[in-house]
């Protein structure tokens, strides 16, 4: 007995380390596909946000360069040669996972100025970017939906002056996006219905950025406000 003692333990321990050895294995497998099923299921999702935002913004600034057409405006080639930078922008960018920040701004700097040849002189637009974007790199497209609402929503029609401020504040581990717009009282807005671009956007970021974003929006005085930070390390 005294022999047979260590050779069955043996057995047992041979036999305990394979079937340890099988569950790790088994357990790797799974979690390995369980990761893969995740990251499968983003690329989807963002794809899918995507392919619902360039048909937005599309539409909104053909809007815009059918209201100069209408008037006859001598600013109508401009806009199209702005709308197509903007277009090629868009398919040969943002088929990208990640593209540089400075790319992303100037993309919204030429929005900013298409946007700018309809409005009249009572409606006054800055952009301000502070901190160096390069080394940066973001999903493309994170911004202009905000952008976007900021002119749907904040541009007076009834000759009252009315104001856009857009703002980038860059450091090295985040970035700070503020909107804010005053309310044209003649449009059908509320502060939680801002339509599909908003919608889209703050999906985008809670998956780009789980847990590394702060974003709100709030209705104050008038003024329509969006409060954007994303922590980049």
């Amino acid at each position: 007995m005294v022999k047979v003692f260590p050779y069955t333990a043996m057995i047992v321990l041979h036999l305990s380390i394979s079937t340890l050895l099988r569950i790790y294995s088994r357990l790797n497998a799974s979690l390995k596909q369980q990761a893969e099923t995740e990251a499968q299921k983003k690329t989807i999702e963002l794809n899918l946000l995507k392919a619902q935002l360039n048909p937005h913004f599309f539409f909104n600034s053909l809007n815009t360069i059918y209201s100069l057409s209408i008037k006859k405006s001598s600013k109508t080639p401009e806009a199209i040669l702005n709308l197509a930078d903007l277009m090629r922008y868009m398919l040969y960018e943002t088929n990208k996972e990640m593209v540089r920040l400075e790319q992303d701004i100037f993309y919204i700097e030429n929005y900013i100025e298409l946007q700018k040849l309809r409005l009249t002189s009572n409606n006054k637009v800055t952009f301000k970017v502070t901190g160096n974007p390069q080394g940066i790199m973001i999903p493309p497209l994170l911004f202009i939906s905000f952008v976007e609402n900021a002119f749907k929503y904040g541009v007076m029609t009834n000759g009252e002056i009315s104001n856009i401020n857009i703002e980038f504040t860059i450091q090295d581990d985040s970035i700070k996006f503020n909107v804010i717009n005053d309310v044209n009282t003649n449009a059908y807005f509320r502060v939680n219905d801002t339509g599909l671009g908003i919608k889209n956007a703050v999906e985008r970021i809670d998956i780009c950025f789980p847990e590394k974003n702060i974003f709100y929006t709030k209705l104050k005085n008038g003024k329509f406000i969006v409060e954007l930070t994303l922590f980049l390390k």
